[in-house]
């Protein structure tokens, strides 16, 4: 690969955590456009082709993930996390030590 197509990749990579780390976009935006960039760039100067992109891709693990965002999503709009920590800290009274190793 040359050294201008690395530095490609290494700027879109710098970008994407720019992006996200100042908010100008939210982290799944910046995330999607950094992964459609690298995409871009790579097929555009044949770093691979556009079959071995569509293998990058492992539905199984995309599937875990939104499923576990969906639970989480959920459980936070029920209140389950505010339940939680507030028992946390009944049952520690307050002690950081306690708090800590109920959490």
């Amino acid at each position: 690969m040359e050294l201008a197509v690395l530095l490609i990749f290494i700027l879109v990579y710098l970008l994407t955590i720019l992006l996200s780390a100042t908010k100008i976009l939210s982290m799944s935006v910046a995330a999607l456009g950094g992964a459609l960039a690298t995409a871009w760039f790579g097929l555009q100067y044949n770093v691979f082709n556009y079959e071995e992109a569509l293998t990058f891709i492992d539905v199984r693990l995309l599937s875990l993930i939104i499923g576990t965002m969906i639970v989480v999503e959920i459980a936070e709009k029920s209140g389950l996390f505010r339940f939680g920590a507030l028992y946390a800290i009944k049952i520690s009274k307050g002690n950081p030590g306690r708090l800590f190793v109920a959490l």
